[in-house]
Parts: structure tokens; C-alpha cells; sequence
């Protein structure tokens, strides 16, 4: 038995023998054809990067030396791991909304590899769940998260840990950064079709903790409807965007949560598990300073905040700019830090260019169309709110004082609603944006103007500017530490106050540099103090100790510390309006003190003086700025940016009409004000005393009447067949009394007037209308009205009867009173005496404007 299965086994061992060869000969080309599949597909990977110049780095990048196409490699272990992406513009022309230096938003992302695709996923970081709710479990729940991109996975490394996928297919749209924005109805696009043949990555520069591609993006419109002259060529558009890929920070770093009362940029963060009225932990944005010495009340950081002035500014501003910028360590030592702020100097042999997010650097440029004269912006991971960069920009205009709005006659030199939506639809009030340029450059040109009609010496002349400067570069590093405006700080010193030398450079004119304040010139020399502010102010010392202080480790002890530091703020020196309570704009904001271009807590006061000044001004003004063969231009832009300062104050006077007072204060601290208070009647009335004078009165700016001869602007070019080169008088005294009845007839003032009646305001809202309308038609009720008043008159009037129309947005009791003014108006026309034919046209004019509309607004017969 045992010998038949030997043999049958040795049988079929023999049989099969030649058979079993052929197998295992296959099974050896099998795996000999596997090798070279695996070979091919090795060869693949390495045969595609040995064509490719490599960027090593945090993503390491690869760009065909003879196509210029671009990888991006991916590797296993940063699948799921959460980055930072961010981008800012490295150039364009200002036209299209971009300009070099503005700043993109920080966002969240993290790869995911999805089949044969790699997605790029955005975190969205807008809401917190308590980990010990169990709530938290459906935190995912309706919160979007979106696939940004999803690119074919080009090639896989042999050992499956490194992906590669077309980096133009990312970079080279707009999948992850939307560039082309949409324009409102009616507005020409100021951008074509992105040109998928012209657009490249040109510049790659990668780094251990950062990866930043520059990327030249060209837009292509055969029928342009939008051009200046920084596009060379409106069909072709370029704008340069650094796209940043940013490693999360691994630190220590501990979020600090903003406080209302104080003002920092922030990262909005709501709490979807409190039970609380207010569920915010929004988290500020500052850098991550620790102190080298814990023990120490004062004491040097590990790394301190490192500014580098770039090598295009000028060499004769440099030194003011580094200690302008160093100024800020005086607040710092309220945070128990030394040297915490160190500017250096960018040498001409550095090796890296001011685009390197890696440094933080102070720039310098000089636009044919600037869109500011100064930006500081900076990056944060949006998780815990920690800077991570900033750049600070700075536009050659504000120092050589150019016009800003050339061309535009009638508000040159004046900040009209018009200018400040321009600027909003340019992203300039976006709040990261800072303007503070914009504002210090008229107000330089207006303290140059000034200071020249009073015969000035060329040493006070240039102090003017360097302390110009010097604020300005202060204000953007204040931005680029977290502060955002503060729009209340100039109310700090008393009309006296600001003409004391002594006390002004001891203490400073307003209690921070985040302002935007009118410029202190004096008329009188003995009453000179600082033209502006030169160092960091009260409010400044403060929120810097609560931003920067270090931290308790104990939750309880620490919320103990930050509230003795919060309850301060009751202090008049440490007052507190950012951006979105300032009433620049027409029935925008509620408290006057929060505003712009003013100065001292008596603002009308300070408005009639300057106002005074400007009249004491003009006259001056040819002898001082016509000179032989030369043309009148200098004369137009000084009359220009003077009478421009005068607009400005009459708007500062209208708000305190209607106004109310805001104290943010929290319940239980020490203070004796309401949360809301009305402006006295007192300071109301004082307010329409000033607009009457020098706002509607009949001789309005008459000081300015000789200049009118020599207004002949410098021909350049066919420039006048645009704008023709007569001086547009009547409209530009139209422009600055326009602005005024906008504010002074808005909704939102006539709607806050008659509610706050309810609660303290005694100047109702027919009293204020009845000495409107005083103002505007009393002085020439029996004599002739020249043009100026007729214009005034006739623009009050149609003013009037839009606000009688259902979409006027004016309630009914505030209609009533609309409908009782036109009424009296008709009625003083009817008897007025008109001594010539032009003042009877005029009239017969207003009566039929009112006749017109109350036939259409009513069924009642009036007549």
C-alpha cells in the first residue's frame, strides 16, 4: 500500500514535472514583468520631476523647465493636517480695486485625498462647541465646509507617500481665491476673462514652515469700459498674487478674548452650547510675545516683533520711520515688556525680497493713482488669532501732498458720501483697511497752505511733515499689533488744551494715534503746540497691557486680572469708537464725538476756528503761491485743498444734530452716565449757530472771491475736454451745503431726533426744522438773493419734497413736519418783497416746486 502510493506520488511528480516548470517559468516572468510595471511606474514619478526645477520646502513644489507647468506635491503625513492659507497682492494697478500690499483673509484648509483626487478643504472657524456638551457630538451639523478643489492625482510615488497634482490647475483659477469680483448693477467690470494662455506661476519661493507661489494673473477684455493710466493697455490686465501655504503655528500660544470696550481686530468665534445673551469667544489678534525672564516685572521677549524698513524709502525719512517705530515700546513696558518692537534696516546686498511673508516690512511706493497713502495690515491663524506677518505700505503722496481726486473740481480737498463710497467700493473702508493716510495727507497739504500764508520758515515747514510722518508710521504699526481705530480719541483735550505747548507735549493731543484728527495749526505762534501726536497716547498704553500682558495660569485669577484692567475704562482718557460707530458718512453713527477731522471735546468750537482760519487764509493765497513763470496750478490746488478743510469742518458741525452719546461701560462700574444720552440742547443749538453762519449764510466763502480770476488750472494734454477749465464755484459751495442737508435731512437723523425725545433729547425735531429752514431763507426774506442762496434755497426745497415720497424712509411725524415746512416756505414766498426779476423768478421757482409736490402727495387741498 505504502509502495503504490510512493510510486504513484514519484508518477506524478515525474508527470507533472515539466508542467510545474512552465508554471513557476511564468510565475518568473510574472514577476519579472512585475518589476518592470513597478520600474515604469518608479520611472514615471521620477521621469516626470527630472524634467522639473524643485522648490524644496513645506510643500515641495516642481516647474517644468521647458513648459513652465507646475506640481504640487502632497505628501501622506500632511493629509488632514490643518494649514493656514493666505494670500496678499504683490502688484496691480490700483483701478481694478488691487494694489500692492493689500491683504487677503487667513483661512483654514487641509488636504484630503479622495480616490484618484486630492480636495482642498476650507475649516470653517466661525463657531465653538464645549467638548463637554453633548452637543458637540453634532458640531459638524448645517456648517459648511467646502471643497475648494479637487485635481486628478498626476503621479504616486513607489512608496505611496508622495502624491503630485497640477499646481496650475490650483494657482492658476480661482478656485481657491476669488479675484474677479462681481461689480454692482450698472457698474463697468472692471476686469476681463482670466486668460488661461497668459496667467503663470512666476515665482516660487519655498521655505520649512511656508510655501508661497506668485502667480501673474491676466485678465483680457477686447471692449474695455474701464481704464486709467497704470493700465498700459486695458484689454490686458495683470495682477501678481502670493498665494501662502502656512504651517499652524505648534506653540504655546494662548487666545485672548476682545472686550467691546477695547479695540483689537478680532476672529470671530460664536459658542453653538452657551446659554448667554452675548455667546462670543472672539479672539483678538496679536503676536505671540513671551517674556525671557517670567519672574521679571520687566523683562526682554524670547522673540521680539521685527520690523524692516525696506530699501526703496527714501534715505532722509528713515531714521523717523524707525523711531516712530520703536516709539511703541513705551506702551509695552505697560505689558511688563523691554524691546518688544525693533526696527531695522533692509541692506541693498539683503538676499530676500520684502514679499517674503517671513519678514515684516515697512514699504515704499509711488502710484500714478495712489489708493492710500498708508496700509497696515497683517495675517493671523484664525484658530487662536495669533499675527503671524504684517507688511506696512506707504504711498509717496503722503509726502509730496498730490491732489488726490485731480480732475474732480467741485470736491477736491473735501470728503464727500460720493468719495467715501468710492473708497468703500475700493475696499478702503473694509475695516482691515486703514486710510489714515488718505485723511493725514489733506490735512498735511492744509497745515503746509496755512503755514505758508502766515510766512512760516522752511524749518517749521519741514517739521510739519516729519510730525505728519511720524504719526502716520506710528498709526500703522498700531494696526500691525492688532489695534484697530479709535475715531473717539481726539476729544480728549479742551479747545485751551490744545493750544498749550507745555501740556500738549507732556500728554498729547488725543489719547491715541488710531485717529483720524484734524491737524493742529494755530494762527497765533504762541499758542502752537504739536501739530499732531508723536508718540502712543493714553488709550494706546492701555489696551496694549491688555493685549500683551502675559498671561495668568489660572483661568479664575486670570479673568480676575483682565477685568481690573477692563473696569478702567469709565476714564474719559481712555475713550473708545472704532470704524462702524464714526459718523463720517451721512446718518452713519450716532455719537458725535466719534468722528474724523475733528479735534478737542468741543468740536463745533474747533470747527468755527478753523472755519475762521480758512477765511483769514484766502485771501493770502495768491501772493503766496503764484510765482513768475510759473502757471496757476499751485494757486487752484491751494485754494483747493483750503477751502476743502472748510467743507470738512461743516460736516463735523452737522453731527451733533440729533446725536446721542454712547458709554459701553458695563453694569457695576463706576460711572455716572447713562449708556445712552442725547446731546445737550445747548451744544445742538450751538451746532446750528455755526451752520448758519458759515454754512447757508448769503456770503458764503466771499473771502474767496478775488482768486476767482486766476483758478486756470494747467492745461495737459486735451485734459479739458473732460473737465473744463472754468472754476466751478457755484458747485463747489453747492457741494459743501449738499453734504450738510444730507446729514441734517437724512432718516436715520430725523428718526433718532423724535425717538430720543423719549429719553432726554429737549431740541425737537420741529424746533430743528423750524431754524433750518430759518437759516436757509431769513437773511434775504426781503431783498434780493444772489445765486449762492438761490441754489441753497432751491436744493432745500427739493430735498423736502423727496423726503414727502413713501420710500423716503422719513416717518409719518417727521413727514408732518417736512409737510408743515414747505407749507411756510410757500407762504414767505408769496409775501416776500423782489426787488428784480431774477429773485422773483427764483421765487416763483420754489412755489412751484411746492405746489407740484403737495398736489402729488396729498388730496387735500392746500391752495
Amino acid at each position: 500500500m505504502k509502495k503504490t502510493a510512493l510510486f504513484a506520488l514519484a508518477f506524478s511528480t515525474f508527470i507533472v514535472s515539466p508542467a510545474f516548470s512552465s508554471v513557476e517559468v511564468d510565475k518568473k516572468k510574472k514577476k519579472k514583468g512585475g518589476e518592470t510595471e513597478q520600474k515604469k511606474e518608479e520611472d514615471k514619478y521620477a521621469d516626470l520631476i527630472k524634467k522639473c526645477k524643485k522648490f524644496d520646502g513645506l510643500f515641495v513644489m516642481y516647474q517644468d523647465t521647458t513648459t513652465g507647468k507646475s506640481y504640487l506635491e502632497i505628501r501622506e503625513d500632511q493629509f488632514g493636517k490643518e494649514f493656514i492659507y493666505f494670500t496678499h497682492v504683490e502688484n496691480a494697478p490700483p483701478g481694478t480695486g488691487y494694489f500692492k500690499g493689500s491683504f487677503g483673509g487667513s483661512d483654514i484648509i487641509h488636504f484630503e485625498k479622495n480616490f484618484e483626487k486630492i480636495e482642498v478643504v476650507q475649516e470653517n472657524t466661525s463657531f465653538y462647541f464645549d467638548p463637554e456638551n453633548a452637543i458637540s457630538k453634532s458640531k459638524d451639523a448645517n456648517i459648511n465646509k467646502p471643497i475648494m478643489v479637487s485635481e486628478k492625482i498626476e503621479v504616486v510615488s513607489n512608496d505611496k507617500t508622495k502624491y503630485l497634482v497640477d499646481a496650475d490647475g490650483i494657482f492658476l483659477s480661482e478656485k481657491l481665491r476669488l479675484i474677479k469680483m462681481p461689480m454692482p448693477p450698472g457698474m463697468p467690470p472692471r476686469l476681463g476673462n482670466l486668460s488661461g494662455s497668459k496667467s503663470r506661476v512666476s515665482k516660487v519661493n519655498n521655505y520649512t514652515e511656508n510655501t508661497e507661489i506668485l502667480v501673474d494673473y491676466v485678465f483680457e477684455n477686447s471692449s474695455p469700459m474701464f481704464s486709467n493710466e497704470a493700465m498700459t493697455d486695458p484689454r490686458y490686465v495683470t495682477i501678481s498674487l502670493q498665494h501662502s501655504l502656512i504651517e499652524v503655528p505648534d506653540n504655546n500660544y494662548q487666545p485672548r478674548f476682545d472686550d467691546p470696550r477695547i479695540g483689537y481686530f478680532s476672529t470671530q468665534v460664536t459658542d453653538l452650547t452657551s446659554f448667554e445673551a452675548t455667546p462670543y469667544r472672539d479672539v483678538i489678534h496679536r503676536w505671540n510675545l513671551v517674556k525671557k525672564d517670567p519672574s521679571s516685572k520687566l523683562s526682554d521677549p524670547v522673540e521680539p516683533i521685527v520690523y524692516w524698513i525696506e530699501n526703496t524709502t527714501p534715505v532722509e525719512y528713515r531714521e523717523i520711520i524707525k523711531d516712530a517705530c520703536e516709539r511703541w515700546n513705551e506702551a509695552f513696558e505697560m505689558a511688563g515688556f523691554t524691546n518688544a518692537v525693533v526696527c531695522k534696516i533692509q541692506p541693498d546686498t539683503a538676499t530676500w525680497d520684502a514679499g517674503d511673508i517671513r519678514y515684516n516690512v515697512i514699504r515704499w511706493t509711488s502710484s500714478s493713482q495712489p489708493p492710500f497713502g498708508g496700509y497696515g495690515p497683517s495675517f493671523v491663524n484664525p484658530r487662536t488669532g495669533q499675527i503671524l506677518g504684517a507688511d506696512i505700505m506707504l504711498e509717496w503722496v503722503a509726502i509730496s501732498n498730490r491732489v488726490k481726486f485731480d480732475g474732480v473740481f467741485t470736491t477736491d480737498g473735501f470728503m464727500t458720501d460720493e468719495k467715501l463710497e468710492f473708497m468703500r467700493s475700493n475696499g478702503i473702508r473694509n475695516p482691515m483697511f486703514c486710510a489714515a493716510s488718505e485723511f493725514a495727507a489733506a490735512q498735511t497739504a492744509f497745515g503746509l497752505a496755512a503755514a505758508n500764508t502766515m510766512t512760516i520758515d522752511k524749518a517749521a515747514e519741514m517739521e510739519i511733515v516729519h510730525q505728519m510722518l511720524y504719526r502716520l508710521v506710528l498709526h500703522e504699526v498700531g494696526h500691525t499689533l492688532g489695534l484697530t481705530h479709535n475715531m473717539r480719541a481726539s476729544t480728549m483735550q479742551s479747545i485751551a488744551d490744545i493750544k498749550n505747548p507745555t501740556k500738549i507735549k507732556q500728554e498729547g493731543l488725543c489719547n491715541s494715534v488710531m485717529e483720524y484728527p484734524a491737524f493742529n495749526y494755530q494762527a497765533n505762534p504762541a499758542e502752537q503746540a504739536l501739530y499732531c501726536d508723536v508718540k502712543p497716547g493714553p488709550y494706546d498704553m492701555w489696551v496694549i497691557e491688555y493685549g500683551y500682558s502675559p498671561t495668568n495660569e489660572d483661568p479664575l485669577m486670570e479673568k480676575l486680572r483682565l477685568k481690573k484692567i477692563t473696569d478702567r475704562s469709565v476714564d474719559p482718557r481712555l475713550a473708545y469708537g472704532n470704524d462702524a460707530d464714526d459718523m463720517r458718512s451721512s446718518g452713519k453713527g450716532i455719537d458725535p464725538d466719534v468722528n474724523i477731522y475733528d479735534l478737542s471735546n468741543d468740536p463745533v468750537q474747533y470747527a468755527v476756528e478753523r472755519c475762521e482760519l480758512v477765511k483769514q487764509i484766502l485771501p493770502k493765497l495768491q501772493d503766496k503761491f503764484t510765482a513768475n513763470n510759473q502757471s496757476y496750478e499751485e494757486l487752484r490746488q491751494a485754494y483747493m485743498i483750503v477751502t476743502g478743510e472748510y467743507g470738512n469742518q461743516l460736516r463735523v458741525m452737522t453731527r451733533q444734530i440729533g446725536g446721542v452719546h454712547y458709554d459701553r461701560s458695563y453694569f457695576g462700574q463706576p460711572t455716572d452716565k447713562k449708556p445712552l444720552e442725547p446731546v445737550s440742547e445747548d451744544k445742538q443749538r450751538a451746532a446750528m449757530k455755526a451752520l448758519d453762519k458759515y454754512a447757508f449764510a448769503p456770503d458764503i466763502l466771499n473771502e474767496a472771491v478775488p482768486l476767482y480770476n486766476y483758478l486756470l488750472s494747467q492745461r495737459r494734454g486735451f485734459s479739458h475736454f473732460v473737465n473744463s477749465d472754468d472754476p466751478k464755484i457755484h458747485s463747489r459751495i453747492e457741494a459743501f451745503q449738499k453734504e450738510a442737508l444730507n446729514h441734517l435731512l437724512h432718516p436715520n437723523v430725523a428718526e433718532r431726533v423724535i425717538d430720543s425725545q423719549l429719553y432726554g433729547n429737549t431740541y425737537s425735531y420741529d424746533e430743528f426744522m423750524g431754524d433750518l429752514t430759518k437759516s436757509i431763507f431769513d437773511a434775504d426774506a426781503k431783498t434780493s438773493v444772489n445765486t449762492i442762496r438761490q441754489g441753497l434755497q432751491i436744493m432745500y426745497v427739493e430735498e423736502l419734497v423727496k423726503r414727502l415720497d413713501e420710500k423716503s424712509g422719513f416717518t409719518n411725524p417727521a413727514k408732518s413736519v417736512v409737510l408743515f415746512e414747505l407749507k411756510k416756505i410757500d407762504k414767505m414766498m408769496s409775501t416776500a418783497v423782489s426787488p428784480d426779476n431774477f429773485t422773483k423768478a427764483h421765487r416763483d421757482h420754489i412755489r412751484q416746486l411746492i405746489k407740484e409736490a403737495l398736489e402729488a402727495n396729498s388730496t387735500q387741498t392746500f391752495w
